[in-house]
Formats: structure tokens, C-alpha cells, sequence
């Protein structure tokens, strides 16, 4: 049986006009279940999260689905939406035209120029004495990779050694000020030194390329307070430790992040930028075309960083009704895109900008 806003959308009823682009009321009126005035679903409401259930071919995304998107839309929503389905792409270009805002439209895909280097954009939101939220963030990727395979040493040692790795690395590449990009990173770990011995060899110096980012922050921020701590990391701590020990975390690390380095992929998360999360608060919506029916895993990471990142960005700017534009993020077959940091951001987010 079809939903009730399914049916409301077939019948007609009267909406709400297209808001202007520069106001929006969180008492803004969105869809009337009836023509009494009152009988609204207003932005306030939409601003408290929708989760659409049903049986299959019940109309969760044909019935209220669409008639949401359409919503969204026509008041001006800027949003990411994330593509389980191959043909998803194609229905919110077809929302996108029903609006008017086909020119609003971007679709990050492997045959679309669009890149985001992601690493490099929240780098530049951070910066090395916040770092650590480069290290949650990997973390938090890697995570849709391992979500069900959490065990009590992973807690306890393997996931602290990883983290200590990335935000040892992360902070390197910061204090050189070189570009954040996980092939980097992968470059870092494989020119380390494998034992003390190694660390102190003229040759092994002149040849890795660890040591030469060691020189060069060295040079650019040898004052930092972290300095002292990211060389000790590298050059002793580090090749001290077992061999089995420090090959399991590289291993691990690198096995996380090798699908993300690789081919197309790779090109659209590891070279430079021209779309980012803020396109998305300036009214643009991003369709993530790498749908997880086709591309399975890559699909997952691809939405996962897309929208890890979208919410860190959404977190960070400073909201206000009505003159702060309203955002929205789109999960059809959500179950495919969650993890356990989303709980945190929902949290914050019903009551952001609420007065």
C-alpha cells in the first residue's frame, strides 16, 4: 500500500512556493497533508531527520522519497546525496530539471572531471596543532571496511598503534608542508626504518624519503612543541619495536587504504580538488555516482568519505535561521552507508541553528 505522502504527491495538493534564495524560516512550510493551514510538514520538522520504511514497491523512494526530493529542491536545498542504485544518478538529474536547477546539479563519478582530494581539504581546515582529526577521520574510513570485525586487541592495542602511525605521519607531512595524499602517506611508511641500525645508516638517509620530510620539517618547524615527539616516533621508537609487531600495523594500515590509492579511484580522491562538502552549503547538490550495486566496496569508501566530510563541514559553519541555507543528506538503502560516528553527528545536528 502506498504511503500517505506518495498519495498527497498523486493527488495534487497544493505546496508550499518556492522560497527565496536568501531566506529561509525554519517555519518555512514544505508539505501540507491537508489544506488547512496548519496541516504542515515544516523545515523545523525537517530539520529533526526523516527515515522512510517500507515493505518493497511500497513507495519509499517513487512516493514520499520523490516527493521530499522535490521539496528540497524547489526551496533551495543545497545537498549530497549517495547512489546505492545504478540508475540513481539518473532519477535526481530528473528531480534536479523538475526544479529548475539542473545547473545546480554535480555528479562525482570515474567519467566526470570532478576531484576531491579530501585529505588536503580537511588538512587545510585543521592544520598540524589539530591533526588528530585527520587521524579520526582514516579511522572512521577505514572503519566501513571493519565495522563487524572489532575485537578486544583491537581496542586495546592494534587500533591505538595504527592511530599513533597516521597522526605521526599526518604531522610530518604538515609541519614539511606537503600535500596530504594517502599515497604519500603508503610512500612514508615503506622508506621507514626497520630497525635502529637502519634508522642510523648514511645510506639509508641519503635514499628514503622519510628522512628527507624529516630534514625539511625540521627546517620549516623544528620549534613545535609535536617536533620532538614525530622524530623520536620515526627514528627510535618505531624501528625499536618487534618486526612482527610493526609489519602487522603497516600491513593493516596499507590494507585499509590500497582500494583508495588504485586507478580511477585513486585519481579522484589522491590528486587535487575542484569540488568540496562547502559547494554543498553554497546551494550545490553533489550526487556520489559510484553506486555500491556496481562498484561494491569502492562505492562504499567513495560515499563514506563524502559524507564523512559533508558533516564535518556542516558541523563547522555557523547556522542560523533563516538566513543560513538549508543542506540535506540523501541515503536510499541507508544500512550500506553508516557507521557509528553518524550517531554523533545526528546528534548534534537535529538541534543546530534551533533557537
Amino acid at each position: 500500500m502506498r504511503d500517505l505522502l506518495s498519495l498527497l504527491w498523486s493527488r495534487g495538493w497544493p505546496v508550499a512556493p518556492v522560497q527565496s534564495p536568501t531566506e529561509w524560516s525554519l517555519d518555512l512550510p514544505l508539505v501540507r497533508f491537508s489544506r488547512r493551514e496548519t496541516d504542515v510538514w515544516t523545515l523545523r520538522d525537517a530539520c529533526q531527520g526523516v527515515l522512510i520504511m517500507g515493505e518493497n514497491g511500497s513507495g519509499k523512494t517513487s512516493g514520499s522519497g520523490g516527493l521530499l526530493a522535490r521539496k528540497y529542491l524547489e526551496a533551495g536545498f543545497g545537498g549530497l546525496v549517495l547512489c546505492f542504485k545504478t540508475d540513481e544518478a539518473a532519477l535526481w538529474q530528473r528531480y534536479l530539471k523538475r526544479a529548475g536547477r539542473e545547473e545546480d546539479g554535480r555528479y562525482f563519478s570515474v567519467d566526470n572531471d570532478f576531484r576531491f582530494n579530501f585529505m588536503d581539504y580537511e588538512a587545510d581546515e585543521s592544520g598540524v596543532d589539530f591533526a588528530e582529526n585527520l587521524v579520526t577521520l582514516l579511522v572512521d574510513v577505514a572503519s566501513i571496511q571493519k565495522r563487524t570485525e572489532a575485537s578486544g586487541s583491537e581496542a586495546h592495542f592494534w587500533l591505538p598503534q595504527k592511530k599513533k602511525l597516521i597522526r605521526n605521519a599526518i604531522e610530518l607531512l604538515l609541519m614539511a608542508e606537503r600535500p596530504i595524499q594517502l599515497r604519500t602517506l603508503y610512500q612514508m611508511i615503506v622508506s621507514a626504518p626497520k630497525d635502529p641500525r637502519e634508522a642510523a645508516d648514511e645510506t639509508w638517509q641519503r635514499e628514503s624519503f622519510l628522512f628527507v620530510l624529516l630534514q625539511e620539517a625540521e627546517a620549516k618547524a623544528g620549534d613545535h612543541p609535536e617536533w620532538e615527539l614525530i622524530i623520536n616516533y620515526w627514528m627510535r621508537e618505531r624501528p625499536a619495536l618487534a618486526s612482527k609487531t610493526r609489519e602487522t600495523i603497516d600491513a593493516d594500515f596499507t590494507g585499509m587504504f590500497d582500494p583508495l590509492t588504485r586507478g580511477k579511484i585513486g585519481e579522484l580522491f589522491g590528486t587535487g580538488t575542484n569540488l568540496t562538502p562547502d559547494d554543498i552549503l553554497d546551494g550545490k547538490v553533489v550526487v556520489i555516482d559510484i553506486p555500491i550495486a556496481k562498484y561494491r566496496e569502492v562505492g562504499q569508501y567513495a560515499a563514506l568519505i563524502w559524507a564523512q566530510l559533508f558533516q564535518r563541514a556542516v558541523d563547522r559553519r555557523s547556522y542560523e535561521a533563516p538566513g543560513g541555507r538549508p543542506v540535506f543528506l540523501w541515503e536510499d538503502e541507508a544500512h550500506y552507508f553508516t557507521i557509528e560516528q553518524d550517531a554523533l553527528f545526528q546528534t548534534t545536528a537535529r538541534s543546530k541553528g534551533f533557537p
